[in-house]
């Protein structure tokens, strides 16, 4: 049998960039500072926040072609949790309860996420507004019944490639998981794996909804008894790939007509911090304070990187 290295190659990049992933939304509880305590110093917090996985060359195309996305759609705002998990060996062999879990459930993930994209979304308005381009939440950029259908309908596709890598990362994980989109959002959870076929996807839908690119904010959690933990928080923009496909075969098959144009991550350096107290016999407690501070400044420097990407000639 005869491999394909370069293949063998993709597929080792994309399981490690999983792995990457999973020890990244499990890290402990025990943050040393608030989101509070990261968003006092703006200057600092900008130089923490991460872009990652810029398609150079797309960008630059867009420059060259004398093209830049105006009417950017927020088609996601989502929470992706991992819960506490316990595994007992003893009771599995032999008989009785042998896992427990507890952590936030779809309903619970919804309601945090909308409490988060209710600070969200004028943040990252006025930051794409300072870059140029409006950023538009599906109730202003849902105009007629066929864009509705598009939006309400879709799921984002993923190759047999990936569903098998994430199958290998729910095992290795064996943690329950939950996750909500905020009221008024779909969940589009571009954070786990985009590959050729999602952004084709991803692609696909941006045409059918009329919009020049798509935005999502993603953050990933985790939670036990006591509370949830944010431990990430993630911008992307997405829109139509400028780089015409190549005639190699090996590199077609991973060429899009769809790609990534910016993608912030927060941050160098940040492990968690509590965002959900549970009270006994009440209902949680929620701070987010600096939250606010956070959004923007990440969406900012995703941004910046974009158009210092854009504005490269060569």
């Amino acid at each position: 049998m005869k491999f394909n290295h370069s293949a063998t190659h993709h597929f080792r990049f994309v399981f490690g960039v999983i792995i990457f992933w999973i020890l990244l939304s499990s890290l402990s509880f025990a943050g040393e500072k608030t989101l509070a305590d990261w968003a006092k110093n703006e200057k600092k917090l900008y130089k923490k926040i991460l872009t990652l996985s810029h398609e150079i060359n797309s960008v630059k195309q867009l420059q060259q072609n004398g093209t830049r996305p105006v009417r950017v759609g927020l088609i996601s705002v989502y929470l992706y949790d991992t819960s506490d998990f316990k595994f007992n060996a003893m009771a599995h062999t032999y008989g009785g309860v042998y896992q427990t879990s507890f952590g936030l459930s779809e309903k619970g993930a919804n309601i945090f996420t909308t409490e988060m994209a209710e600070i969200a979304v004028p943040q990252l308005k006025t930051a794409f507004k300072d870059h140029g381009m409006e950023l538009l939440t599906p109730e202003e950029f849902l105009q007629t019944d066929q864009q509705k259908k598009s939006y309400s309908e879709y799921q984002l596709e993923m190759s047999g490639l990936a569903k098998a890598t994430l199958s290998i990362a729910d095992w290795l994980k064996k943690n329950p998981t939950a996750s909500g989109a905020a009221t008024g959002y779909r969940s589009i959870m571009t954070h786990l794996f985009t590959d050729a076929t999602a952004l084709t996807s991803l692609e696909n839908l941006r045409q059918s909804l009329g919009l020049d690119a798509l935005a999502v904010l993603s953050h990933t959690s985790s939670s036990n008894k006591k509370g949830v933990w944010l431990s990430g928080v993630d911008v992307f923009m997405y829109g139509p790939n400028p780089v015409p496909k190549p005639p190699q075969k090996i590199a077609a098959k991973f060429w899009s007509p769809g790609t990534m144009y910016a993608h912030g991550h927060f941050a160098k350096g940040f492990k968690s911090s509590q965002i959900v107290r549970w009270k006994k016999g009440k209902n949680a407690k929620s701070d987010y304070t600096g939250y606010d501070v956070i959004v923007n400044t990440l969406a900012d420097k995703a941004l910046d990187a974009f158009d210092e990407m854009y504005a490269k000639k060569k």
